[in-house]
């Protein structure tokens, strides 16, 4: 089995020969983008995220736990990615 890995347009492309045949798969990766991460308060975190390629070139966002609105699921409340992101924050001295 040969594998040649390649990129153009940003997309991350591999090749593998297998038996005579070729197979291509592309990732859907996007690499390179610059994300910043801070605490708004005790259930908020907000994400800035830059990016170099094609499209909208920067945006804000935020992800809050569910102990903000009482316990209920909201559009932006994610409990665990807050939990990893909020380790994150804690370990590096920003909490």
């Amino acid at each position: 089995m040969q594998v040649v890995r390649y990129t153009t347009n940003s997309k991350k492309l591999q090749t593998v020969k297998l038996g005579g045949m070729n197979m291509s798969k592309e990732t859907k990766t996007l690499s390179g983008l610059n994300v910043n991460i801070w605490k708004q308060d005790e259930n908020t975190i907000h994400l800035s995220i830059k990016n170099p390629h094609e499209g909208k070139e920067a945006w804000l966002t935020s992800i809050e736990h569910t102990d903000k609105h009482d316990g209920k699921q909201m559009a932006r409340t994610h409990n665990n990615l807050f939990r990893d992101l909020k380790s994150i924050l804690e370990t590096n001295g920003k909490w």
